[in-house]
């Protein structure tokens, strides 16, 4: 976590992301989804996991 969250930091710096948004929650977020992917590929061999987890990554970090 320590590590996605000054990633997150270091894009809010950049203005890459919002400036109010908190690096922390980004960081339990984004390791949540990836996470959620895991177990719904390897437990439930669900196709359509990966494109949740896109869809999902991209409302937590915004628009490219």
């Amino acid at each position: 976590l320590k590590v996605l969250a000054g990633e997150a930091r270091a894009a809010i710096e950049a203005d890459e992301l919002p400036a109010d948004e908190e690096p922390e929650q980004i960081a339990f977020e984004l390791l949540s989804i990836a996470v959620g992917l895991n177990q719904a590929h390897q437990l439930h061999a669900d196709g359509a996991a990966p494109g949740r987890a896109r869809r999902a990554a991209r409302r937590v970090l915004g628009p490219a």
